[in-house]
């Protein structure tokens, strides 16, 4: 299993060599009993939450190296949320890329597509940082745009493919309807 933690250190320290850029930045709109509404008609509404879950780590090509996040929490506009995320990254990028599926309690999802990148904070643990671009969705969420910045931290297990993660998230959510 030394090899496993070895490739994740790998690709943390790579992923963790360049800086992050990204378009997308949270939004400072304040929310309020008509923001639902105004964003229906295309204002961006805050959208944060926390997050916490699993990690399970597989290798499906010689340098390739994919990342399953499964979880839950709590967010503005979903309420109790379960996510699963999947990002696949190589040795040779910093960045891994993915897409990321919020299902909220009564089944509506929100999409996005992400771009990670991780950086060792020691012994086996990293800070991953995912920016998210919301493609759309189900239910209320079908149309849905915007974009956010999640930010966790993940703790692996010495002996198996396999960690912990907790973090939180900010960005904007735009309803389009």
């Amino acid at each position: 299993m030394r090899p496993f933690v070895f490739s994740m250190c790998l690709l943390a320290a790579a992923c963790g060599s360049q800086s992050l850029e990204s378009p997308l930045s949270p939004s400072s709109v304040s929310s309020g009993a008509g923001a639902e509404t105004q964003a229906r008609g295309g204002t961006e509404l805050p959208f944060s939450g926390t997050v916490s879950g699993t990690t399970h780590a597989a290798f499906p090509a010689p340098g390739v190296l994919e990342i399953t996040l499964t979880g839950e929490g709590i967010a503005t506009h979903l309420g109790r949320y379960e996510v699963t995320a999947v990002d696949t990254g190589t040795f040779t990028s910093p960045i891994a890329t993915g897409t990321l599926e919020f299902t909220a309690a009564n089944g509506d999802k929100l999409l996005a597509t992400t771009e990670s990148r991780g950086e060792p904070l020691g012994d086996l643990t990293s800070r991953v940082t995912t920016v998210g671009t919301i493609t759309g969705g189900t239910g209320r969420f079908d149309g849905a745009t915007g974009g956010f910045t999640l930010v966790f931290i993940e703790t692996h297990e010495a002996a198996a493919p396999r960690g912990v993660y907790s973090g939180s998230f900010e960005g904007h959510l735009n309803l389009n309807r």
